[in-house]
């Protein structure tokens, strides 16, 4: 009878849960995971052993690339044909314009505006670039130690194996040095679109990668031969596997156990980025602190998957956790240079204007905040004497962040919310020199979907009272046109004005660039040259080196200091290279008067004209 099989079921229930938390039940419901957890914990330990005690570079990657593969066999089905079954389903011709040829035709729009004209625009390589492009270059050669530590700039050297790739492709141009920046930029662009489509609806997400696609920022530094375009897709991919882990309260089912393992992948491929390094675990602690006024329920409910993420971001991350720990000077060596309490900057600030330390604080946020509004970018690597969004976008971004206050009780809007504030008050306040938009760019995909979210609120205001919007061909064509008439004139001045102006980098790096360039020219490869730049400028920027490898200091590319003019003067030989910079213009007419038989030639530059003037003896 149906009572006597519930007094049957109640006994095994009550055993169920008094035995939920038991070891056995533990290693019954986990064991699988935690042995191949277990396994992937001790390839990635040693992973780093190898490196640090002997240079087995290949070896400790072979065990990396173990660990990742370890952690994440448990969490894909057993079944193949489920794979199959799901690709069949994403190819539902019902939604394939949405899956397919929406993110096809962003991802090949976006790739276009980042490559066309890569080499020429920006015009010369900061020396930034150049210092990434010589790392790059060792350890594509095999040549780097520790794969798992640092470069320029306390930099992760990872990363640095695919520029170095590039450029043994394409060989030492700023095109191989830029080319893997222009693929990354480019596909983050359907990323968000994809993010916008599953998380919001795919309006937003279209509008959200249109704005992403052409504003001038993530245009800028999708064409430069930086690591920083990698944190932009890190932060975006994080937002929406924590979006998928963490289910709401009301919202029982369990969360995909691919999206489990992708979120930890996630966050502890993040640990050899740079930015992304700093920034994402302060926003994983505020975001679990977040959760207790407005759901405490659901960090019980979603804590053992969220953990499970954790471990695995752990694993992965372990070599560099490794390396920091060896090495905490490293880890803090950027907000010990740049942050505002560490260099008692804040504190002399506060002194040399008679005001009070929390009045210098609040005008530090003030143009952090008002980064992506009026306050113009600060950057070295960019300056472009304006914010770092447009005037249309700017709106819509200060509307949609008051929108993301509004609903902040909803997961989605409060990710939005917290990640605006760690970066303006990580990236942005406690730094020096607020906006720098080199340090703020990981939350510039998540800046345009809060811009999207106000356009869309707009939107669907209208589809009850325009009924033509509701149609799949319309509403497209209205939501492109619209997004792009906010987002081109922010396109148009990056390739125009900003690039007519020649702001990026400074008249040294330029000398350096046309030097490089000089050198690396089929008639001059090999022979001696003698730089006449100093104090200003030496030989050893690295643009110089980078473009130009037969160009080699102290064998034959030597500076010539003002003290030593007069030696090098009376060793002069044929088949030399004198290269002066406007301030030794006295030493060049020094030579001429001495050799006047030499080929003299003038190199010009936007940054100054002439740049420097070459004297040549044949």
């Amino acid at each position: 009878s149906p009572s006597s099989r519930a007094d049957e079921t109640e006994p095994a229930a009550e055993e169920s849960t008094s035995n939920r938390f038991s070891l056995a039940s533990i290693l019954a419901t986990y064991g699988r995971q935690i042995r191949f957890s277990l396994g992937g914990f001790i390839c990635s330990f040693f992973a780093y052993s190898v490196t640090s005690q002997t240079p087995r570079t290949y070896f400790a990657l072979f065990l990396w690339l173990c660990a990742i593969g370890l952690t994440s066999y448990p969490f894909w089905p057993s079944d193949t044909s489920k794979i199959f079954t799901d690709l069949r389903n994403w190819r539902d011709p019902e939604q394939a314009h949405q899956r397919i040829s929406i993110p096809v035709a962003l991802f090949f729009a976006a790739l276009i505006l980042r490559t066309a004209l890569l080499s020429q625009h920006p015009f010369i390589l900061s020396g930034t670039e150049a210092n990434i492009g010589l790392e790059a270059i060792v350890v594509a050669q095999g040549d780097w130690g520790n794969p798992f530590s640092t470069g320029i700039l306390t930099n992760p050297i990872l990363p640095f194996t695919l520029i170095g790739t590039s450029i043994g492709i394409f060989g030492r141009t700023p095109f191989a040095l830029r080319i893997i920046s222009a693929l990354i930029g480019a596909l983050t662009i359907p990323l968000l679109y994809t993010v916008g489509r599953k998380l919001w609806r795919w309006e937003v997400g279209l509008l959200a990668a249109i704005f992403l696609l052409g504003t001038h920022t993530h245009l800028h530094y999708s064409r430069l031969g930086l690591t920083n375009i990698w944190d932009p897709m890190f932060a975006l991919l994080t937002f929406y596997f924590l979006n998928r882990v963490w289910q709401n309260n009301s919202d029982q089912s369990a969360p995909h156990p691919r999206h489990i393992y992708l979120l930890g992948l996630v966050l502890g491929l993040s640990a050899y980025f740079y930015t992304a390094l700093h920034l994402t675990p302060l926003l994983i602690i505020t975001f679990l602190l977040s959760q207790l006024p407005f759901d405490l329920r659901s960090i019980w409910h979603n804590g053992r998957s969220f953990l499970i993420s954790l471990v695995i971001a752990l694993i992965i991350a372990l070599p560099a956790i490794r390396f920091y720990n060896q090495n905490p000077g490293v880890f803090l060596d950027r907000s010990d240079a740049f942050g505002i309490y560490q260099t008692n900057w804040i504190f002399d600030e506060a002194s040399r204007t008679g005001t009070s330390i929390n009045t210098v604080l609040v005008d530090q946020f003030q143009k952090a905040i008002t980064a992506f509004t009026h306050t113009a970018d600060t950057s070295l690597y960019y300056a472009p004497k304006q914010a770092i969004f447009g005037i249309t976008l700017a709106l819509l971004w200060a509307a949609g962040f008051v929108i993301t206050l509004i609903r902040i009780g909803d997961i989605r809007h409060r990710q939005l919310f917290l990640w605006h504030l760690i970066t303006i008050t990580f990236a942005g306040a406690l730094l020096l020199s607020p906006p720098a938009s080199h340090r703020m760019l990981i939350v510039l995909p998540l800046a345009c979907l809060t811009a999207a979210l106000t356009l869309n609120e707009g939107l669907r205001l209208l589809d009850n009272r325009w009924p033509p919007l509701q149609e799949f061909g319309f509403r497209t064509a209205v939501l492109v046109c619209l997004a792009l008439s906010f987002v081109a004139p922010e396109t148009f001045f990056y390739f125009r004005d900003y690039r007519q102006e020649a702001q990026f980098a400074d008249r040294n790096t330029e000398i350096a660039h046309e030097l490089g360039r000089y050198l690396a020219a089929e008639s001059s490869t090999g022979q001696t040259t003698y730089f006449y730049g100093a104090p200003i400028i030496y030989t050893s920027f690295p643009n110089i080196t980078y473009l130009a490898p037969n160009a080699i200091r102290y064998q034959n590319l030597f500076d010539v200091p003002a003290e030593e003019t007069e030696n090098v003067l009376n060793s002069i030989t044929n088949g030399q290279i004198h290269v002066f910079i406007p301030e030794r213009e006295g030493d060049l007419q020094r030579l001429m008067a001495q050799q006047p038989n030499g080929l003299l030639e003038t190199v010009s530059g936007s940054h100054s004209d002439p740049l420097f003037t070459v004297y040549y003896l044949p």
